[in-house]
């Protein structure tokens, strides 16, 4: 089929916002689960310590009465319900960072910038020299300041070329704070893990406080600081003794890795006390939901820190060699994409419409991810994101309406909201480029005129005109049913079009993605004269959105046409 120019230009420039400016931005493999990550099983695990495990500690090993205060935390020890998920096999790698870094313009690490910056170095030196000299023939003294590294490297990434050195891209990632943790995971379609996760993946259904037993041997199992003249981390999967036993890597030790999990006091926590030394001492947590918990120690810090209950409280912004993060990721397609594009880009949007409650745990969802090519010396199930490409949508929890006509009659003077669209493709029918769409429905009919009302001294006050209303109606046929996709960064309208069929019935809410086949006649290219049936593969989206009564929802299906090539690729839904 042909496209009009006009059509033709918006798909082709909004193909460009997908791929970039290289197409080999997108070559790998295609992979249904996220690449990089294990499927955890679900279940009960035991969270945190009991005061006793705490005291052994202070009795045992050197050290662990001086962090008191950080250990108590722990308590009480609770055993908690933990549904299947995805979890990283290592920290994230250098390598696989660099991946989100070259696809997004996103700052570059300092360490992969050496070359630019050594030379910035040398011109720094020529210039001060050059200063120097004047200053010295107009005989003040000179300066004597030093190069700043990190100062030049915020001011000149952007023009600066860089890359990943090869003896670090298996290294596990650092100075990455909470935001650069969260960027990542936004463009990978993947998620920071909770607490509770981590101790499930170190723990499973059992108590140890390691990954490999309970058992301790220095040097053996992780990094910690017991390791003498070690002052970096390890690269990844070094320590093969002390791997999970669904083998998952530097659980322990390393490098700290954030989890979303904010520090808070534990449900029924209460400040416990403990002998050191022949004297009772207590301490209170300075709990503080707007730091996060990180986990797991690193090669900084003794071993009671490596143990898998440790919850250290960390400002969002902090930046060290010695913390990095590993990845997780819900099982259920786009669940955690869902989640992420209505925090960053749908809840605080200004034309959200008003008084309406998103699902995103609702989503109806096809996602799938494109691997890039592992490097050399890789470990076992290890991996490297190179995209991940979505069609997604999320239903309001739940309408306020029940009845077709109410529901129609209403949306006639307001748009009724049915939940919003994200795309990571775009759609030629109808002319969408990728983005986050807010999707509505008005019935056929005539906009009805403003209701009057009488004010004080009975003057009759007309309700105030709708410019916004007309202008996202304008040039559409009002004598039938629309859907309407409204830019949630613009507001502006980027599709109108006719829906037939909405109406409440039976069903639970919920829905499903799935290939159907248009057919039209278009004119025979060899015979002017004739006309022949011309088939499409476009995308329909069947969804229930839920009301007050049980078992009653509306039920409708949002149809668009993406480029061929999406149904040669496989999908997760």
């Amino acid at each position: 089929m042909l496209l009009p120019p006009t059509l033709l230009t918006i798909a082709l420039s909004a193909t460009s916002l997908v791929h970039g400016s290289d197409p080999a931005d997108l070559q790998g493999t295609e992979s249904l689960t996220p690449p990089g990550l294990l499927e955890l099983n679900g279940g009960t695990t035991v969270v945190g310590s009991t005061p006793k495990e705490i005291q052994i500690l202070v009795d045992t090993i050197p050290g662990a009465a001086s962090a008191l205060r950080v250990l108590d935390a722990e308590t009480p020890q609770r055993r908690i319900a933990v549904t299947k998920f995805y979890y990283g096999v290592t920290e994230l790698t250098h390598e696989q960072y660099a991946a989100f870094a070259r696809a997004t313009g996103y700052r570059p690490l300092q360490d992969w910038g050496a070359k630019a910056i050594e030379a910035g170095r040398l011109a720094w030196f020529e210039e001060m020299n050059t200063i120097n000299e004047q200053r010295r023939a107009e005989g003040k003294p000179v300066l004597r300041e030093k190069f700043d590294t990190a100062a030049w490297w915020e001011e000149n990434w952007k023009d600066s070329e860089w890359d990943v050195p090869d003896d670090i891209k298996l290294m596990p990632v650092t100075h990455v704070n909470f935001a650069d943790a969260e960027a990542y995971c936004a463009w990978a379609g993947v998620r920071l893990p909770t607490e509770e996760e981590y101790q499930h993946a170190v723990r499973g259904s059992g108590k140890d406080p390691y990954p490999w037993g309970d058992e301790w041997e220095t040097g053996k199992y992780c990094g910690t600081s017991e390791v003498r003249g070690h002052a970096k981390p390890y690269q990844v999967a070094h320590f093969e003794e002390g791997k999970s036993k669904e083998g998952l890597y530097e659980l322990s030790g390393n490098v700290w890795e954030w989890t979303s999990s904010p520090y808070i006091a534990p449900e029924k926590f209460k400040k416990n006390t403990y002998k050191v030394e022949g004297e009772k001492k207590s301490f209170s947590p300075r709990w503080n939901g707007n730091k996060r918990i990180v986990v797991g120690g690193s090669f900084q810090n003794p071993r009671f820190a490596a143990r898998c209950t440790v919850r250290r409280a960390t400002p969002r912004d902090e930046v060290t060699n010695a913390m990095g993060f590993r990845i997780a990721a819900s099982t259920g397609p786009g669940m955690d994409m869902a989640r992420s594009l209505f925090n960053s880009k749908v809840k605080h949007s200004d034309f959200r419409p008003e008084g309406v409650t998103y699902a995103p745990d609702q989503v109806i969802a096809k996602d799938r991810w494109i691997a890039e090519t592992n490097g050399e010396g890789s470990p076992d199930n290890y991996g490297i994101i190179g995209d991940y490409q979505y069609v997604l949508f999320v239903p309001l929890a739940e309408l306020e309406e029940t009845q077709d006509a109410s529901f129609r009659r209403d949306s006639l003077s307001l748009l009724a909201p049915l939940g919003f669209l994200c795309i990571k493709e775009p759609m030629l029918q109808p002319a969408l480029a990728p983005g986050n769409y807010f999707l509505s429905f008005r019935a056929a009919g005539e906009t009805p005129e403003p209701k009057v009302e009488e004010g004080e001294d009975d003057e009759v006050q007309a309700e105030p005109e709708t410019p916004v209303l007309d202008s996202l109606l304008e040039g559409l046929n009002l004598d039938v049913d629309n859907l309407l996709l409204v830019d949630a960064q613009t507001g502006e309208r980027a599709a109108g079009f006719e829906i037939p069929g909405m109406a409440f019935g039976k069903g639970e809410p919920g829905g499903s993605w799935s290939k159907i086949v248009k057919t039209h006649k278009e004119v025979d290219p060899n015979n002017p004269k004739k006309q022949i049936d011309v088939s499409e593969d476009w995308l329909r989206c069947d969804i229930r959105i839920g009301t007050k009564i049980r078992r009653r929802s509306l039920i409708f299906g949002l149809e668009m046409m993406p480029d061929p090539a999406h149904f040669t690729s496989k999908w997760r839904k």
